[in-house]
């Protein structure tokens, strides 16, 4: 709610927050939020790359606001992997080399996390196309902010780079995306981190 009511004020096309109530509201199941209808189209791979990237270059320029949280990219893993155990839903072997993984990675984090680049921008913490409702053909208003943080730019950008390096994104797109961005993530050094933090 905080993220969105910020990037509000910086006339950033993010979702709205409604203004019925003052938000979140706590029930008995969880906190709840009421938002403005975005009216539009979902965002596609195949012609909104280019969209996304622009926006993510605007929110990248943007002076971060002191309140915003670290960057914790595995925070919600632990959570995860203890319902998998609860569940019984994997063979041993393969939970105990997710905790593995988990450790590394962990560790990891942790030393990139004292360099000045791990928190260099507001980042969105989930950004792709699915992320976005085209409102024109060259605009469009990025929602679902649970994860924004104060972060590195590789983080936004490497769930499209790992769509090219992994699942079959074209070399034209993925160049739309980087071009309309203004810089291709496959340059940094830190985007093999990014999407094995990401496969996790």
């Amino acid at each position: 709610v905080r993220c969105a009511l910020f990037l509000e004020s910086e006339g950033f096309p993010a979702s709205r927050i409604s203004a019925v109530a003052e938000q979140p509201i706590e029930t008995d199941l969880g906190f709840l939020t009421f938002w403005q209808r975005v009216v539009g189209r979902p965002g596609d791979d195949e012609d909104d790359l280019p969209v996304l990237g622009k926006m993510l270059a605007e929110l990248h320029r943007k002076k971060p606001p002191e309140w915003l949280r670290s960057w914790e990219p595995l925070r919600k893993v632990p959570s995860r992997l203890d319902e998998i155990d609860r569940q019984g839903l994997l063979p041993e072997s393969d939970r105990r080399f997710l905790r593995e993984s988990l450790a590394r990675l962990s560790s990891e984090v942790a030393d990139f996390g004292r360099s000045a680049a791990a928190s260099s921008a507001m980042c969105h913490g989930d950004a792709h196309t699915g992320n976005l409702i085209l409102t024109a053909p060259d605009a469009g208003v990025l929602v679902d902010w649970e994860d924004c943080s104060l972060g590195p730019p590789e983080w936004d950008l490497g769930e499209t780079a790992m769509s090219h390096r992994r699942f079959g994104l074209s070399d034209a797109l993925y160049r739309s995306f980087a071009k309309a961005y203004g810089w291709s993530t496959l340059e940094s050094e830190t985007t093999d981190l990014m999407e094995r933090i990401r496969e996790l």
